[in-house]
């Protein structure tokens, strides 16, 4: 499913409102275009459906087509594999990595798992 219209209502007029904005995820800044969808840097993008689903729960606003792109492979992936439910079952460079003997949880976990905890996880992405 293309992400062309998700910004407009059908027959309303197309405007050039351009905006700056910096993406959520990579912090790079970049024109998003939400009121003429037609010319934003995401029109051309094609997004499954476990994607639309994560961005439908996310609080995080336009990200850059680099990092939407990166998103769809990751919740595809994830959406097709089960969640860890024991220690045992978590594969340490996927779901987690160690950083001063704490487990920080990846991106992919965290999409895995569907919801943010409130904790501040430093690679949350809702």
């Amino acid at each position: 499913m293309r992400l062309a219209g998700l910004g407009q209502k059908p027959g309303s007029p197309k405007k050039e409102n351009k905006m700056k904005t910096e993406c959520p995820s990579c912090h790079k800044s970049f024109e998003c275009q939400p009121e003429n969808i037609s010319n934003c840097q995401c029109v051309d993008l094609v997004i499954g459906p476990a994607l639309r689903a994560h961005l439908a729960k996310s609080k995080k606003s336009c990200y850059c087509a680099t990092c939407l792109r990166e998103l769809n492979t990751i919740c595809e992936q994830a959406a097709r594999e089960p969640l860890p439910q024991k220690a045992h079952e978590f594969v340490e460079g996927k779901h987690f990595y160690k950083e001063n003997g704490l487990w920080i949880f990846s991106k992919y976990y965290l999409i895995q798992r569907g919801y943010c905890c409130g904790n501040g996880c430093k690679h949350c992405p809702y």
